[in-house]
């Protein structure tokens, strides 16, 4: 596939590291950063220091593409009858996200903001900052508000579910706000007795539901009457019954909708692929990257179809050299939550439900 070996180079302020025994590299859809764990000889004498600054910037290269900008966080030193190895572990440029609590005062967001202007408040001072998909348009929020204590990295995903979109890191170390992909174009093909290593499949009904019940409320004339909408699904197991109770107004078509929603999502995730593919380039010869889809053409467990990267973990190692594992599933898995009209409702609303035993 290349001219010469492809090289994976660790790049921080300081030096420039090649040559590791083990790479790993994790990047998941459900996650705002992801994780690398490297593994190299080491060749300093007991004379001098490690070329390593915890805490420090680093960029990892695989044939000149950037994979991931993170920082080292923790150091790993041994000795063997392997010799003396260095372990570098590290997590994304994101990961500070994640962890820090927002000191931001609690009615900070009054009225109508859009999310990139939240974001921007939530993120000054960090190395990340939230790219929005244009296609999305404005986003906004109305009085949004900050608990106390809580996580900024919480509080951007929960602003994300209401907005129903999805929140994830890109190589640059920075987060992206989008939706589940579902084009096509140039659409990298994984296939079998080509780049193809190994693939499994897996069909899973344990989460699965004969019938979805949503049970809301809505308001008709002044007046708060509950509100039903059901979606069945033909489960081996007739008795299956999953209620969900929605926090806001919605009438007996909305619930129908969230219902179906429920169904849906549901069966996306009872279906995936996991599989092990040559190198770490796409057939386009780019990197994997999360949300794009695939084509995965493997008659030996029955797939020939479009699929979306929800998870890529990028490793090497002296055996098998680069491959890279990717966990596949359909785009409605990840879903939008259907928009209903009426949910936006003030407190009062809230709490005269809540009074009335909703």
């Amino acid at each position: 596939m290349y001219a010469k070996a492809p090289k994976t180079i660790l790049k921080t302020s300081s030096y420039e590291f090649m040559g590791f025994e083990s790479i790993s590299v994790q990047k998941s859809m459900l996650d705002l950063y992801g994780e690398f764990d490297l593994v190299m000889a080491d060749r300093t004498t007991e004379s001098e220091g490690l070329p390593i600054n915890l805490g420090e910037d680093a960029r990892l290269y695989h044939h000149s593409h950037l994979i991931e900008t993170g920082y080292i966080d923790m150091l790993g030193h041994s000795f063997g009858s392997d010799g003396t190895k260095l372990e570098l572990y590290g997590k994304s440029r994101s990961c500070d996200v994640e962890d820090s609590s927002i000191e931001l005062k609690s009615n900070e967001f009054k009225g109508e903001q859009n999310l990139d202007s939240i974001a921007g408040k939530l993120l000054k001072g960090f190395d990340s900052k939230l790219i929005i998909d244009r296609s999305l348009g404005a986003l906004k929020l109305k009085n949004w508000k900050i608990d106390p204590g809580e996580k900024i990295g919480y509080n951007l995903l929960r602003a994300a579910r209401k907005l129903e979109i999805m929140i994830y890191c890109l190589p640059d170390g920075n987060l992206y706000a989008t939706k589940a992909s579902r084009s096509i174009r140039e659409c990298p093909v994984i296939e079998q007795g080509k780049n193809l290593i190994d693939a499994q499949k897996y069909i899973d009904y344990s989460g699965l539901y004969t019938k979805y019940m949503v049970r809301a409320i809505e308001e008709k004339n002044g007046e708060l009457k509950p509100s039903l909408g059901i979606e069945i699904f033909p489960h081996p197991r007739k008795s299956r019954v999953s209620i969900i109770n929605y926090d806001g107004s919605a009438n007996n078509e909305e619930c129908k909708t969230l219902a179906k929603w429920e169904r849906i999502t549901n069966q996306a995730n009872s279906y995936g692929h996991t599989i092990r593919v040559a190198g770490w380039l796409n057939s386009i010869g780019r990197p994997w990257e999360l949300n794009t889809q695939v084509f995965l053409n493997c008659p030996k467990i029955r797939t020939q179809k479009h699929l979306l990267v929800t998870e890529i973990n990028f490793e090497y190692s002296k055996k098998d050299g680069h491959t890279s594992t990717l966990e596949l599933k359909h785009p409605d898995a990840f879903k939008a939550l259907p928009f209903i009209a009426s949910k936006e409702k003030d407190d009062d609303y809230q709490k005269r439900a809540k009074e009335l035993g909703y």
